[in-house]
């Protein structure tokens, strides 16, 4: 294939919700509610064995898997919510997210032949060089945003509420230039015969001309995830028990494999792990929080510690066959990414408030 530019991806994007409202009154009520959402997502982008591909400037291959399950709006909706009054009342909430991406960019003894393309006048005036512009960019990207809320609250002399929810994501995110594969960046042969006439004067760079074209080399794997899951349960009465549990869980891998050779005129080589082809570093954000009020006269309330964890890995292979000529820079990097992991809530009836004063 040859053209100007090249651009080779697959995409995925999806977008869902659900919103549930339960209501009971009466003598003696039951009302509750139970919502599932799975989402298993496959994004990936395969170059065959021998595949030639050669750009008067940039090539750009990627595979990125996006999933959103949040209100757009930013508002307080819910995603379940169930509301009972009555002499007697039982409340039940089950809120299930569950979320799977796989993304794969795989390289099987490719050539890429690519540029640079010239500088603009906006990047010059930025100090911008051909260093800073990939000529040949690989990425594979997971990201996923998944927001879910459940509120529960009942009314009776003897009342029962008790909510669940789990927020699960798991993403595999790779990408693996084979044996056989072969990346040039710029003129690498007018480099090098630029390179056998150079002079040197101590620690000064081979004088490259500016008369050949040039840019860097970057492939990349990373994991974005924001994910929060907040939990209510209000009882009032005579009597009552009031119940929580509340779980949010992120599994990552992102898995960079080089076994190919990789040569550049003017610029750097960069295999990345939890990185991106700019070098960006991925973000996994995930929060647990649960409340319980019981505002009756013989509580019973149960908090189970709402839970947030993250395990994310990032894992960086360059194979014994693997060949880096750089006139510039060789950056190998992995880094699991930047995480925050907080699980909170409050327990408020008058049991646990005379405890804590004493």
């Amino acid at each position: 294939m040859t053209a100007k530019k090249a651009t080779i991806a697959a995409e995925h994007n999806d977008t869902e919700n659900v919103e549930m409202d339960s209501v009971s009154a009466g003598g003696v009520s039951g009302t509750g509610g139970e919502t599932k959402v799975k989402v298993a997502s496959d994004a990936g982008v395969s170059v065959g064995h021998g595949s030639t591909i050669t750009t008067a400037e940039e090539t750009a291959i990627r595979a990125e898997n996006v999933t959103e399950k949040a209100w757009r709006d930013s508002s307080s909706k819910k995603n379940v919510s169930s509301i009972g009054a009555a002499l007697a009342s039982g409340n039940g909430v089950v809120n299930e997210t569950s979320i799977t991406h796989v993304t794969t960019v795989d390289l099987d003894a490719v050539t890429i032949k690519a540029n640079a393309s010239d500088l603009t006048v906006e990047e010059k005036a930025a100090g911008k060089t051909l260093y800073d512009k990939n000529a040949i960019a690989i990425d594979a990207a997971s990201h996923v945003i998944s927001k879910d809320r459940s509120t529960l609250s009942t009314g009776a002399a003897v009342g029962a509420a008790h909510v669940k929810n789990t927020n699960s994501v798991a993403a595999t995110t790779t990408a693996h230039v084979r044996e056989g594969s072969r990346l040039l960046a710029g003129e690498t042969e007018k480099a090098k015969e630029k390179d056998k006439t150079a002079s040197y004067s101590g620690a000064t760079q081979s004088p490259y001309s500016s008369a050949y074209k040039g840019g860097s080399i970057a492939v990349g794997t990373k994991n974005d995830a924001e994910l929060a899951s907040d939990t209510l349960v209000d009882v009032y009465g005579a009597a009552g028990y009031a119940g929580s549990e509340n779980r949010v869980t992120y599994t990552g891998l992102a898995n960079t494999s080089f076994a190919g050779s990789a040569e550049t005129a003017k610029g750097d080589i960069s295999a990345m792990a939890g990185r991106d082809s700019r070098g960006e570093t991925g973000t996994i954000r995930a929060r647990a929080h649960s409340d319980i009020l019981n505002a009756t006269a013989i509580p019973i309330s149960i908090r189970k510690d709402p839970v947030a964890k993250i395990d994310s890995r990032a894992s960086l292979t360059v194979d014994a066959a693997a060949n880096m000529r750089s006139d510039r820079d060789i950056h190998l990097k992995a880094k699991a990414g930047s995480l925050t992991a907080l699980g909170s809530g409050e327990v408020k009836d008058w049991v646990n408030k005379v405890a804590n004063a004493l």
